[in-house]
């Protein structure tokens, strides 16, 4: 299986049984979903998803998300298929273990009515590829390699690290990236190899694969 990594938070992965995509928002480009058969969103963020961008998709394209991210694709009928934590399900021969149930908090100030939900977020576990979204959900199966997020409104380092080590997962592809300069990063990749010595921590430039 081949491991693409695009912009931000889009993962794309490739196999004999077919191609699946996480979070393909704007930041990505159309060129992530070109042949694409699954399409796999956490949530309804602007970068996570842009459902201009799965409406002009191929025709075959199938879709799970969280139910706000599905009541605005309408026009794909039953391509779009409504998921939420706890479920299992098969996709373009993929299986799919989904986790979490919302977005990890920015900031209380941003939710000032209690009775006010958070934004629904589901992480999917895929053939041991783990895609959290944007929250720290650390599945009860192995995971042989993490897409970790490493920066946001949401989360620190100090966070990533000790969900990556709760994950303990073999290899650790950093996401969730866009909002840090080149040299952001460079402190962020050199503190979590210090911090996460027991995994294979690749960053990998957009565009760029490895096999896994």
């Amino acid at each position: 299986m081949r491991l693409i990594r695009y912009a931000h938070a889009c993962v794309r992965l490739e196999s004999a049984a077919g191609v699946l995509v996480f979070d393909p928002s704007g930041f990505a480009g159309p060129e992530a979903l070109t042949g694409a058969d699954v399409v796999l969103v956490s949530h309804g963020h602007f970068d996570h998803v842009d459902p201009d961008l799965l409406r002009t998709a191929g025709a075959g394209l199938r879709v799970w998300a969280p139910a706000p991210v599905v009541a605005e694709l309408p026009d794909l009928g039953g391509r779009a298929s409504v998921v939420g934590p706890g479920e299992t399900f098969d996709a373009a021969g993929y299986r799919v273990r989904t986790y979490g149930g919302t977005h990890a908090r920015v900031h209380p100030h941003l939710l000032p009515d209690p009775a006010v939900p958070f934004v629904p977020n589901v992480g999917y576990l895929v053939d041991g590829v783990y895609h959290p979204g944007d929250a720290l959900v650390a599945p009860d199966a192995p995971v042989r390699t993490l897409l970790l997020p490493v920066s946001g409104p949401w989360l620190k380092v100090a966070e990533a690290v000790d969900f990556a080590r709760a994950v303990g997962a073999e290899r650790t592809v950093p996401i969730h990236d866009a909002i840090n300069s080149e040299l952001g990063n460079q402190v962020v990749d050199r503190t979590l190899r210090a911090l996460l010595p027991d995994t294979d921590y690749r960053r990998l430039a957009p565009g760029e694969s490895i096999e896994l």
